[in-house]
């Protein structure tokens, strides 16, 4: 059930208007106007996230912003739009710590990565959507397709009004771009350990040139890259 929550297409979109950084050029921005609807909508996803981890939303303290952006970093079930959303209207959330002094950017370091067309199938070919693909509302209705699909499909492409095409998003190296970009510094504070987000991604293999990998992560603080790791003794690119 949160699976198909956070993937149900029609609320996916809607935070990708919002959100998708092909729309915005400063990620930072802040959300002008963001309708009741999807207000709603989040509340209830964030029980049923409750309710995943716990399994039950019941004799549980209630989980707080920090719990939902940590858990929605950690879950593969939970796409980059529902923690960007959240990340942009409690910035202030990069500041706080969980028991191991980690912040945001120290969890987001050491998470898998994850598309967020995890549960996506073509609906005429029915094979896994990868990586562009087109969205299409028609009659209250939502439908997928592939690329391929869509652009053979003479009676889909009539529906242009209701069609958009979107790009699948890898939700921690954007987490990582959202993170670093809303509050740089936090690339500086080191855990209860003592590492850094950067000895933390180097060491979960995050790639270096990939846009919110490493490299993002390194110019965020340059002075990293001279700090050795307190308990193996080694700087990060000897990790």
């Amino acid at each position: 059930i949160l699976q198909l929550a956070f993937f149900y297409r029609k609320w996916n979109v809607r935070l990708r208007d919002h959100l998708d950084k092909s729309y915005r050029h400063n990620v930072a921005e802040c959300i002008e106007t963001d309708t009741q609807e999807i207000n709603e909508a989040l509340q209830v996803l964030s029980l049923l996230f409750q309710a995943c981890i716990y399994g039950s939303i019941e004799n549980h303290v209630s989980m707080n912003t920090f719990d939902v952006l940590k858990q929605s970093l950690k879950s593969e079930l939970c796409p980059w739009s529902f923690f960007s959303y959240i990340l942009k209207l409690y910035p202030d959330q990069t500041y706080i710590e969980d028991k191991n002094g980690n912040n945001l950017l120290h969890i987001a370091a050491e998470s898998k990565s994850s598309w967020d067309t995890i549960i996506y199938d073509c609906q005429i070919c029915r094979s896994q959507i990868k990586s562009s693909y087109w969205y299409q509302s028609m009659d209250n209705c939502h439908y997928n397709y592939c690329e391929k699909c869509f652009l053979s499909s003479r009676d889909i492409r009539s529906n242009r009004n209701g069609s958009r095409q979107m790009k699948s998003v890898n939700k921690i190296p954007a987490a990582i771009y959202d993170l670093t970009t809303i509050n740089a510094s936090i690339a500086s504070i080191p855990n209860k350990y003592g590492k850094l987000p950067l000895h933390i991604a180097v060491e979960h293999g995050k790639p270096y040139f990939q846009n919110g990998g490493t490299r993002t992560i390194f110019l965020a603080a340059p002075k990293a890259l001279s700090t050795k790791d307190v308990i193996s003794h080694l700087y990060p690119f000897m990790l």
